[in-house]
């Protein structure tokens, strides 16, 4: 609802020239304008003329009071009424103490922000004023201190409540304005000298911010440490771990222990202590194909993927066999199908199982927060819980990962965006298995395949390739890792399961495929020279040559004067089986060179 002014008759005319960005929206009688009370960027206020007089709503919340005293037509009310719900209120000053601006904390964790305004009170809105970290004079007098050779810690939380129940303890704390996400370079220069700690709240926000001001203050600060406080609840901040009983002289013991931010203790060992560790084996979730560590899992859209790696995390959930053949220690599974809907999950994993009861080691979710928004916690608690975990699916990649900076060199962007995934598998000894879509180019290094930069790929433990030409049953899995010898496996789609079985090493049965595609050849159409198979296949000739001399060693075919037939005795061949010897004989084999010309 609009708000009208009641003590006088405000025209349009009166504060149209007050008003920033003063625009009218086309078909109404309405206007928006940049909000005088708040700092706004975007025009969120209706400006509404009605039997003469104005009506003011600001979609951020300010009341009309506080809009028109912030354009100086009257003054405010007193905001620290009870009506107004202000809970406490903040200021803000320069180095002398004098307020440059105050912060009010209202319910419901609403804050408002208001300057001292030339006529004695108060315009609601920062424009102008210098921002400053809270409490600047305490800092100033640390400062001071700091330079006469005492040594202590100034803790950063993330705001004012929690610095004022730090000031009740006898610790320096500050904070900076407007809470997680608005540190500012320049405020580090307050800090220079000092040892700071930052206090992170236990949410993903939280720790995002203390990672901004740690790497600001690094360099200038003279340590900065990063402490995560202990039990503390989802949210919960240093206030919170107070009230559960932390005292002063904890909060410094665990700010001692903590390692100083950027700090980099390196490990040295030699070669003969190397040789005499014992490590544990290398743990798969599927033997030869899924290690430990992670895996990128790519391939091109609608080709399989998603029912692969369903039907892996069911095989390896009820402790039966991957692709069919291989078999899998049972363990706990985490599947986030992040590009379905329960109702499509549900029906694919009806389909994988094939009316089996669904394992109830296999857990699901169809929703996820990004990486750098409490995704790696997300998940890590998931493994905290589940200390018995084998295989964790991400579906896709594309899906999680952190929204690309603008100005990130893209190998950076792309190895630092699953490098905490990395960490977080070696950790606790899982495969996090990470599907990912082909790049459109095709290329002979399958590696190559997977879309963006190398930074993917090298990220990896191993990377799986799934190539399958679309409408065809066959594809082969081409697996690459660093713990174990590249390798191509042949795969066969089955309906039955709505996925695919292993055939074998994908070279044995390739080749396979190639000799009955030549026997089918000749037993359709007759004796050929290697040439005319090769041309006829659209295969390469050399090899088509080499591997028709092999077959007529092998017994599957015979020569006469260059030129290749079925041998009669392959009775495994369906196309000459049940023909006579005489249809397949085309005179004496032995006449024929080894590698004839044609």
């Amino acid at each position: 609802m609009s708000h009208f002014n009641s003590r006088r008759r405000i025209t349009l005319e009166e504060i149209r020239p007050k008003l920033k960005n003063f625009k009218k929206v086309k078909g109404t009688g309405k206007h928006m304008a940049c909000c005088p009370a708040h700092d706004d960027k975007k025009p969120s206020l209706s400006v509404i003329e009605r039997d003469g007089t104005v009506g003011l709503r600001c979609f951020a919340g300010c009341s009309s009071e506080r809009i028109f005293q912030a354009l100086g037509i009257y003054s405010a009310p007193d905001v620290t009424g009870a009506n107004n719900d202000v809970i406490d209120i903040y200021q803000y000053l320069n180095e002398v103490g004098d307020v440059l601006f105050e912060i009010l904390r209202q319910g419901g964790k609403k804050f408002l922000a208001r300057k001292p305004s030339a006529n004695g009170g108060w315009e609601y809105n920062l424009e102008g004023v210098k921002r400053v970290l809270f409490g600047l004079p305490k800092l100033v007098a640390v400062q001071i201190e700091a330079g006469n050779g005492k040594e202590f810690f100034v803790f950063i939380p993330e705001g004012e409540k929690d610095v004022k129940a730090l000031w009740q303890l006898g610790l320096a704390a500050t904070c900076n304005p407007n809470g997680a996400g608005k540190w500012r370079d320049e405020y580090s220069a307050s800090l220079a000298g000092l040892n700071c700690v930052v206090l992170p709240d236990n949410d993903g926000p939280g720790k995002k911010h203390a990672e901004e001001v740690a790497r600001s203050l690094h360099g200038v600060a003279a340590s900065v440490r990063v402490v995560a406080l202990p039990n503390l609840a989802e949210k919960g901040d240093v206030s919170d771990w107070l009230e559960q009983g932390g005292t002063a002289s904890a909060l410094i013991e665990l700010s001692k222990k903590q390692p100083k931010y950027g700090s980099v203790k390196v490990n040295i060992t030699s070669a003969r202590d190397l040789l005499s560790i014992v490590y544990p084996e290398l743990k798969w979730a599927v033997v030869g194909v899924l290690p430990e560590g992670l895996v990128l899992f790519v391939g091109s859209p609608k080709l399989g993927k998603s029912y692969a790696a369903l039907g892996i995390g069911v095989a390896v959930a009820s402790g039966g066999q991957a692709f069919g053949a291989i078999p899998v220690e049972g363990g706990d599974v985490l599947y986030l199908a992040l590009e379905d809907g329960p109702r499509r999950l549900q029906r694919r994993l009806k389909q994988v199982l094939s009316n089996a009861l669904g394992p109830s080691r296999l857990d699901l979710a169809t929703e996820w927060p990004r990486l750098d928004v409490g995704g790696i916690e997300a998940i890590e608690d998931w493994l905290k819980d589940h200390p018995t975990a084998r295989l964790i699916i991400v579906d896709t990649l594309k899906r999680v990962r952190a929204r690309e900076q603008s100005n990130a060199r893209l190998y950076d962007g792309d190895y630092d965006a699953i490098t905490p995934l990395g960490d977080l598998a070696l950790r606790y000894g899982v495969c996090i298995f990470l599907i990912h879509h082909t790049r459109k180019a095709d290329s002979t290094d399958v590696i190559d395949l997977a879309s963006g930069t190398h930074g993917l790929t090298g990220a990896a433990d191993a990377v799986l390739v799934l190539k399958r030409a679309r409408g065809k049953a066959d594809a082969v899995l081409h697996a690459t890792g660093r713990d174990f010898e590249d390798k191509e496996i042949a795969l066969r789609w089955d309906n039955e399961i709505s996925g695919f079985r292993m055939l074998g090493d994908a070279a044995e049965y390739c080749r396979g495929e190639e000799r009955q595609e030549i026997i089918t050849l000749l037993g359709t159409v007759g004796p050929l020279g290697p040439k005319q198979v090769a041309q006829a296949l659209e295969r390469e000739h050399s090899a088509t040559k080499k591997l028709m001399w092999t077959m007529k060693q092998d017994g599957e075919l015979k020569v006469l004067k260059g030129r290749y037939s079925v041998n009669s005795g392959n009775r495994g061949n369906p196309v000459t089986a049940d023909k006579t010897p005489d249809e397949n004989n085309s005179g004496d084999e032995n006449t024929a060179s080894l590698f004839p010309d044609s």
